[in-house]
């Protein structure tokens, strides 16, 4: 059957270029491992200095309650420093970052903290460097505990008590436990690159030409390169999903029903190939390509940070916005909601249905782009 025949060619070819195909095996792992290392150990830890110069004792009790600060996972919130007001170490742990803030405490803090109408309040002094991401984030966490001590001191009534509760029983031990399931995902649409890569190498080689001079369809093409890339999707996912779990993800869902829908995404990524491939001239082209593609994907898949999207319409609670026209996007959203929440496939049914008629709208342009490519030949 010329499915096969085209299926073992591809297989054999890519076995060849080795460089490439293990760039397509080992960068999926390599991001896994990255993400792992600095998200994986749970909620972040905030490095901080203090000069305390309070005259009472209420300076002491706030960076005891710091330091006792923990995440619902056990992890601290501050790592505190306490440091002498005019030592030379604040400025250079700032500058080099050691610190992600630096808290002055006044020396009439705990005369003050009772003072509620005083005309001159004391000031507690945060400095940092803007131009470092952390700071910000101290900042705000930082004004939080200060808020809520002097709250606690003063014996002030909270006029509302903020309770959190989540609508799946979902356990997130980390920022990693909630990135790991769509980096699983978006290890397979670096398959994008691949397939496009081996479509093209196919007419570089002048190979193509031949084969369409035969007997051999655009269909029976297609189906051999999708089905060798498909068992390197498989490949991929059998290497990242263990990756993930021993870089501390912890699923909270079936691995089994992720792993496929994995394979289901990877025939997406497979159909943006054959575009890709369409406008491409050769391999070198389709890796420049593809990458570009790729790495605008990755930040608007929602992996990171949810981007920001128009809403067209709404089909079965699901909003459908312009990035919905990206497969990952439906692929993440069923991981997450199978690794995450456990769910199962009547949850995720939609996501599915979306990303196979994403999957078969690029299946179709490849297909149409390709013919029209090398109608010539035939």
């Amino acid at each position: 059957m010329n499915v096969i025949w085209v299926y073992k060619k591809s297989i054999l070819e890519q076995i060849r270029d080795l460089k490439a195909l293990m760039i397509t095996l080992l960068s999926p792992m390599a991001f896994i491992i990255i993400f792992g290392f600095f998200f994986g150990q749970g909620y972040y830890t905030y490095n901080i200095a203090i000069s305390n110069t309070d005259k009472g004792g209420a300076g002491q009790e706030f960076i005891q309650l710091l330091r006792e600060s923990k995440y619902s996972n056990g992890n601290q919130v501050f790592k505190v420093d306490e440091i002498p007001a005019q030592s030379e170490k604040i400025e250079k742990g700032l500058k080099n970052r050691e610190y992600a803030a630096h808290l002055y405490i006044s020396s009439d803090f705990s005369e003050k903290i009772f003072q509620v109408d005083s005309p001159k309040p004391t000031q507690l002094k945060i400095t940092g460097d803007p131009a470092f991401s952390q700071f910000f984030l101290t900042e705000l966490t930082l004004e939080n505990s200060i808020n809520k001590f002097i709250r606690a001191s003063t014996q002030t009534a909270e006029p509302i008590e903020v309770s959190t509760h989540n609508i799946h029983e979902a356990k997130i031990n980390s920022e990693y436990d909630a990135m790991a399931p769509g980096l699983i995902i978006l290890s397979v649409y670096f398959l994008m690159v691949l397939s496009a890569m081996a479509i093209t190498r196919e007419s570089e080689n002048k190979t193509l030409q031949r084969l369409l001079l035969s007997k051999l369809k655009t269909w029976e093409f297609y189906g051999g390169i999708s089905l060798s890339q498909l068992t390197l999707a498989v490949v991929v996912l059998a290497i990242v999903i263990p990756t993930a779990i021993f870089m501390g993800f912890k699923p909270n869902g079936s691995i089994v029903l992720a792993f496929f829908i994995g394979c289901f995404a990877s025939l997406s990524a497979i159909g943006m190939g054959m575009v890709i491939a369409a406008f491409s001239r050769n391999a070198l082209d389709a890796f420049n390509i593809g990458n570009v593609i790729f790495f605008p994907i990755f930040f608007l898949s929602g992996v990171v940070i949810p981007p920001p999207d128009i809403i067209l319409f709404q089909i079965s609670n699901m909003e459908v916005g312009l990035l919905s026209f990206m497969p990952p996007l439906s692929a993440v959203s069923a991981a997450n909601k199978v690794l995450i929440n456990n769910a199962g496939i009547s949850v995720i049914w939609t996501d599915l249905v979306l990303l196979g008629v994403l999957t078969l709208l690029y299946w179709v342009m490849g297909v149409f782009l390709f013919s029209r490519k090398h109608k010539r030949y035939r």
